[in-house]
């Protein structure tokens, strides 16, 4: 619902504060997603597919990536960039529907997490993970590599722009 308000307010008024204020809304509601869904991945797998499972999810994940800037920069050059954006806040509503008819699949294989283990996984700290020497240099490589996602996600299409290419070429 956040992805697809933010973005049909982007189609409907083009400014830049709307602009900030959407890609703040995109960016929350991105990150809500993801650390929900790697969250049930951990969860939902048993021992023996959990690293299986969490390899689709990357996979996945690097395919929209991939494709989605590639299908914005076409539709961009083809029909505009207001028409792309009402396009794209179309792109949550089957989801939303599925929810809301809860048609979601379930998954037969799937482990329930016992009671037991959310009281285990509440009894310690958030500052036992950052005090493990380990953790606390994937954290921060983590994010850094993000800052640099998100510089390079920002930075393309202004250059890509000033080089004269198109949106499709930019995608």
């Amino acid at each position: 619902v956040a992805l697809a308000s933010a973005v049909l307010l982007t189609a409907l008024a083009t400014r830049y504060a709307v602009l900030f204020l959407v890609t703040f809304v995109v960016g929350g509601a991105y990150t809500t997603v993801l650390n929900a869904t790697q969250q049930l991945v951990g969860r939902y797998s048993g021992e023996k597919d959990r690293v299986a499972n969490y390899s689709r999810l990357s996979v996945c994940l690097a395919l929209s990536l991939a494709a989605v800037p590639m299908l914005t920069g076409f539709l961009i050059d083809h029909i505009g960039f207001n028409a792309t954006f009402f396009i794209l806040c179309a792109l949550p509503v089957p989801a939303l529907v599925m929810l809301l008819l809860n048609l979601l699949p379930e998954t037969g294989s799937a482990q329930k997490p016992a009671a037991g283990d959310a009281a285990a996984a509440l009894s310690g700290s958030a500052m036992d993970l950052i005090r493990d020497p380990g953790l606390r240099q994937l954290y921060i490589f983590n994010i850094l590599f993000t800052i640099a996602w998100d510089l390079f996600l920002f930075m393309t299409p202004l250059y890509g722009n000033q080089l004269g290419l198109s949106a499709s070429q930019i995608g």
